[in-house]
């Protein structure tokens, strides 16, 4: 190795070493990434996969028609393991095989708040108990996940009661699907992405080329700069959003029930909402690897915990109690509920304020300590 290389090696190691926030981005940033999400998949309490049951209740026609065959030995047996089966999903909990302890709680509820609590993605299977003593589940074909669960519920079931019919119904219509749930979340997270690194990044950017600097002094206002980047990313984050609803449109049949205009309002609010934070990740960082891992540090917690891909419910119920205020959770979660439940303006207020005072709180903090030059 010839001397020049020897120095510009030395050079280069130095830069790292005078600056402590890289060094902290670069290396201690993945371990502390890799240490938290680490203790909480190895060393979580047990995981909880929520499944609702629903009793049919005997109607009079059914009562008649039991009673006038009630010598029938066929309708007692089914009778005793209607009665059985009920009383066994009223104390089941089933233990699953695995690394960590995962646990499968039973819930009873009605076929309306069961199918609706299948849609929000707080339970993951529907089990109905006919009042002939057979069983029907109820889940999407493609959530691997809900099949597994059906495997493992079933395979229980008989375990106790070998004689128990049963009949799986695919809820795969609109409304039901993995991908009517996915696609408001994709939508969302794109919003947050876009936000974050179109305008925290490029405002950075701006900072390292000294491009703030000229721009402080001509004659404008600091806050119709921030603005006119913040209706910039608002625009291409609408032309995202509507190419990602017309693949998914005219591939998967998935609609908007709600109203568009309640829906744009709240696409709006979710861009307030990131769009102050982005700022205020921005407001004094004046390296890329440091404005990389601020990005990052809170982009990937709500990436991996806010419930797009899969639901959040399946987390300890203390996390939960976090997860749910999270912006990135709130802007989904009132989505799903726009599109798959047709939500009024009224039923989505709170949420639209919560993330429009959150925008608004951190522009202000941004603006108020943004580093110009």
């Amino acid at each position: 190795m010839n001397k020049v290389l020897r120095e510009l090696i030395i050079v280069q190691f130095r830069e790292y070493w005078r600056a402590p926030e890289v060094l902290f981005w670069t290396l201690g940033f993945p371990i502390m990434i890799a240490s938290v999400l680490g203790l909480l998949y190895s060393f979580k309490p047990a995981e909880n996969h929520r499944v609702a049951y629903i009793v049919q209740e005997s109607s009079e026609n059914n009562r008649q028609n039991l009673d006038h065959i009630k010598t029938n030995d066929i309708i007692k047996s089914n009778q005793k393991n209607f009665q059985n089966l009920a009383h066994f999903f009223e104390n089941l909990q089933i233990d699953l095989p695995g690394k960590s302890i995962r646990k499968i709680s039973f819930e009873k509820m009605d076929r309306e708040s069961a199918e609706k609590a299948y849609r929000s993605g707080k339970i993951e299977i529907i089990v109905q108990l006919q009042i002939d003593g057979s069983l029907q589940y109820l889940y999407d074909p493609a959530n691997e996940r809900a099949e597994n669960l059906y495997l493992w519920i079933d395979n229980r079931i008989h375990e106790n009661s070998s004689n128990v019919k049963s009949q799986v119904l695919k809820l795969n219509q609109r409304g039901s699907r993995y991908i009517d749930r996915l696609i408001p979340g994709l939508i969302a997270l794109g919003i947050m992405n876009s936000t974050l690194w179109g305008i925290g990044w490029t405002l950075i950017e701006f900072r390292i080329k000294k491009f703030l600097r000229r721009m402080i002094v001509t004659p404008m206002r600091k806050i119709d700069f921030m603005l006119s980047i913040s209706i910039v990313r608002m625009g291409l984050s609408v032309i995202e959003a509507g190419i990602l609803f017309l693949f998914a449109r005219y591939f998967f049949d998935v609609r908007l029930q709600g109203d568009f205009l309640t829906f744009a309002v709240l696409f709006l609010a979710g861009h307030i909402a990131f769009s102050g934070l982005s700022i205020l990740l921005a407001s004094r960082t004046n390296n890329t690897r440091v404005g990389n891992g601020l990005i990052n540090i809170v982009t990937m917690p709500m990436f991996l915990l806010s419930g797009v891909f899969f639901s959040y419910h399946s987390f300890p119920d203390w996390m939960v109690s976090i997860i749910q205020y999270l912006p990135l959770t709130i802007l989904a979660d009132t989505m799903r509920n726009v599109f798959l439940y047709n939500a009024s303006f009224m039923s989505i207020g709170f949420s639209i304020l919560y993330l429009v005072t959150f925008g608004v709180i951190l522009y202000i903090a941004g603006l108020k300590y943004y580093r110009w030059y």
